[in-house]
């Protein structure tokens, strides 16, 4: 095995990941360079798909009817009073979800151990490639990813918002409707 253990700069690689996968010249190592770029961007955008499955599995059963488009739960005016019908359906739910999340996992791991493999060529410019791509996607998911998370927050402060007025209400009208001693079971 004549693996280098330190950097280089020249654009000649043997068994690049694979058996006889070998890269050489200038034009070569550029669409290399750019592959392993746009694998990068899109890795970043692969970990937002985790992210939301984990929280799809997180979010409240009763705001199911805020993030779900599927055009037969939502009906006009009764697209609101969406609810599950019962736990069996909010667990199933949940299990899809976390069932994705696994599958997306397991995804991620993989190209982020081939990234690893790529970086592990010890090419300079493989490595500038995995790092600017990884900052580009960032810088374009990243964004996204706030946006999601915050959504979902959003969503979960509102119903527990929600649940304290309706609890207020309740408080209120006991107080202002007292119990009248005819009512009363003593």
């Amino acid at each position: 095995m004549d693996m280098p253990t330190y950097f280089f700069t020249t654009t000649e690689l043997k068994n690049f990941l694979f058996q006889n996968l070998n890269i050489s010249g200038a034009k070569g190592f550029v669409v290399l360079c750019l592959v392993i770029f746009c694998i990068m961007a899109l890795f970043e955008g692969i970990k937002l798909v985790k992210i939301f499955f984990e929280l799809k599995v997180k979010q409240d059963p009763l705001t199911y009817s805020h993030t779900d488009s599927s055009a037969e739960d939502r009906e006009g005016l009764l697209s609101s009073l969406m609810f599950p019908a019962d736990m069996g359906q909010i667990r199933r739910r949940r299990m899809k979800y976390h069932f994705l999340g696994c599958m997306s996992h397991m995804f991620n791991m993989i190209i982020a151990y081939l990234i690893m493999l790529a970086f592990m060529s010890y090419s300079v410019w493989v490595g500038i490639a995995i790092t600017l791509g990884s900052g580009v996607g960032y810088w374009v998911f990243g964004y996204i990813q706030q946006h999601m998370v915050d959504k979902y927050k959003k969503l979960n402060q509102l119903q527990l918002t929600a649940m304290k007025d309706q609890e207020r209400e309740e408080e209120f009208s006991a107080i202002n409707n007292p119990v009248q001693p005819e009512h009363c079971h003593m």
